[in-house]
């Protein structure tokens, strides 16, 4: 049987020094495992869409991790892993205007209330909008699950 290749997401264990609440922990993997967090959300479209792709063809696996102490200073974890049959996914988050966010599918696409979209990437809306003060679009939306926004 041929080894996957795979893909590391690393998952921010603390708040980063840009945030107000820099330094205090996030609870993402915690809430990852409990299904409360369904997605991530990451710069380079481009970049991620092709790994998604091949995550989805069963080429590939995505290794969720968290840093053991500091950041890019201590060994990763893994946590969770994450492949086809999990229903992985992407969506491309495009732009924000008239106070949604324009979340694009393969086929459709759809606005997306911030609080929304907060809510499901294990945010507050208020820490939402501070992680994310300039968004650089397009960006990538990795689902966990089989979550789409432009289904809904």
């Amino acid at each position: 049987m041929k080894k996957l290749k795979t893909y590391v997401i690393t998952c921010a264990v603390n708040f980063p020094t840009t945030h107000p609440r820099k330094g205090e922990p996030t609870g993402f993997k915690e809430a990852i495992l409990a299904g409360t967090k369904i997605h991530t959300i990451r710069t380079n479209f481009d970049f991620w869409a092709k790994r998604i792709i091949e995550v989805q063809a069963g080429r590939a696996r995505i290794s969720l991790r968290e840093w053991s102490g500091k950041p890019y200073a201590s060994k990763q974890v893994e946590f969770a892993e994450l492949r086809a049959d999990n229903g992985v996914g992407f969506e491309r988050l495009a732009t924000y205007e008239h106070g949604s966010f324009r979340v694009e599918g393969l086929n459709a696409w759809r606005p997306v209330k911030p609080a929304y979209l907060a809510n499901h990437d294990g945010l507050s809306l208020r820490d939402f909008t501070d992680w994310f003060k300039k968004p650089v679009f397009p960006m990538a939306i990795i689902h966990f699950t089989s979550f789409r926004y432009a289904k809904q």
